[in-house]
C-alpha cells in the first residue's frame, strides 16, 4: 500500500526499502548520501542559527519531557543530567533541523539519477509533517544509522563531526539528543508515549553505547 500510494505521488521514484533485497544492496550507497546529507543539514542549521538557543527555553522543553510517565529511568537520568549541565553552563544548545522520521520508507530513490552521477541527487528525504526547525538535531543521526545498519563505530564518527559543526564537545551529544527527543515529544500528535519512550530509550542507549558513560573533551571535528 505504501509503495503504491508513493508511485503514485512520485512516479518516478521508488523507496529505498522496497524489496529486501534491493534495500540491501542499496543501504551502505544510501548511507553515505543520508550522512553527507544531514552534515549539510546541520551545517546550514549551524550558519542559520549562529547563537546557542536560550537557556530557559530549552530547560522548559526537556521539562516536559520529563513529564512524560512512560519514560524509562535512563532517559529520565540523562535529562536530569542535560538539564543540570545547562544550568551550570556547562552546555550550550544549539538549534538543528530535525526530520523526526528518518528511516528507509521516507527516503526515495531516484532510479534515472542513479546512472547519471553528475545529475540531479539521486535521493529524496520526504514526510516533513513532524519537522521541528529548531530541534537538537542528533536523533536524526542516531535513526538513520539504526535504519541503514551504519555500525557503533560510523555512528560515533558521525556525531563527532555533528559536535565540530555545531562548536559542541562530544560530551554534548547526549544532551543534544535529548534536545531533539524533546522537540519530537512536542509533536507527538496521535504518536503513542509508550512508542516515544521506546524510541528515546533506544537514542539514549545508542549515544552511552558509541561513547561510554564519560566521552573524550576534545571539541568534535567539522
Amino acid at each position: 500500500m505504501l509503495f503504491r500510494s508513493v508511485a503514485l505521488a512520485f512516479p518516478w521514484r521508488l523507496e529505498v526499502g522496497h524489496g529486501w533485497l534491493r534495500s540491501r544492496i542499496r543501504r551502505p550507497r544510501v548511507r553515505r548520501w543520508l550522512f553527507a546529507w544531514l552534515r549539510g543539514v546541520t551545517k546550514a542549521s549551524a550558519a542559520r542559527y549562529p547563537r546557542p538557543l536560550e537557556a530557559e527555553a530549552a530547560d522548559r522543553l526537556l521539562g516536559r519531557m520529563a513529564e512524560c510517565g512512560a519514560l524509562g529511568e535512563d532517559v529520565k537520568r540523562w535529562l536530569g543530567v542535560s538539564r543540570a549541565r545547562l544550568a551550570r553552563g556547562e552546555w550550550k544548545p544549539r538549534a538543528v533541523v530535525d526530520h523526526h522520521d528518518l528511516w528507509a520508507g521516507n527516503v526515495l530513490v531516484n532510479r534515472d539519477a542513479l546512472a547519471r552521477p553528475m545529475g540531479p541527487s539521486p535521493y529524496v528525504v520526504i514526510d516533513w509533517a513532524g519537522a521541528n526547525l529548531r530541534g537538537g538535531g542528533f536523533a536524526d543521526v542516531i535513526r538513520a544509522a539504526r535504519a541503514f545498519g551504519a555500525s557503533d563505530r560510523a555512528l560515533r564518527e558521525e556525531l563527532i563531526v555533528h559536535c565540530g559543526l555545531l562548536g559542541l564537545w562530544p560530551r554534548d551529544a547526549m544532551s543534544q539528543a535529548m534536545l531533539s527527543l524533546a522537540g519530537l515529544y512536542e509533536r507527538l500528535e496521535c504518536f503513542p508515549e509508550r512508542t516515544f519512550a521506546e524510541v528515546a530509550s533506544r537514542t539514549a542507549g545508542a549515544v552511552a553505547r558509541v561513547f561510554g558513560p564519560e566521552p573524550e573533551q576534545e571539541r568534535g571535528h567539522g
